[in-house]
């Protein structure tokens, strides 16, 4: 799904948003830059109802990119933090997935 990702690098830090489609949910980033490496962290936060429970899981979405000139490339994978309970969470959870970014004039 196209999105938009505005950032703002501060040293060798990087934060910034994300809105995805047309939704108003902004998902606030965070990351490191490294030379040509851009590495950010997003993430989220969701109640889930398993076996007559509700439990709170947070979900980190972690965007890998190489930047080359105005394009940046890379993975977006989401996975269940380590400290969330471990409770089914079908389609949620995926393996890499190719992303692709290209920086527009503010």
């Amino acid at each position: 799904t196209p999105g938009t990702l505005v950032l703002e690098v501060r040293g060798d830090s990087v934060f910034g948003t994300l809105m995805r489609g047309r939704g108003p949910t902004k998902r606030p980033l965070r990351g490191q830059v490294t030379g040509n490496k851009v590495v950010l962290v997003a993430e989220t936060r969701a109640r889930v109802y398993a076996n007559g429970d509700e439990q709170e899981v947070k979900m980190l979405t972690t965007f890998r990119f190489t930047l080359n000139g105005s394009v940046m490339t890379g993975t977006s994978e989401t996975s269940r933090d380590p400290s969330s309970p471990s409770v089914p969470l079908p389609g949620v959870e995926r393996p890499p997935l190719p992303v692709t970014a290209k920086r527009t004039a503010p």
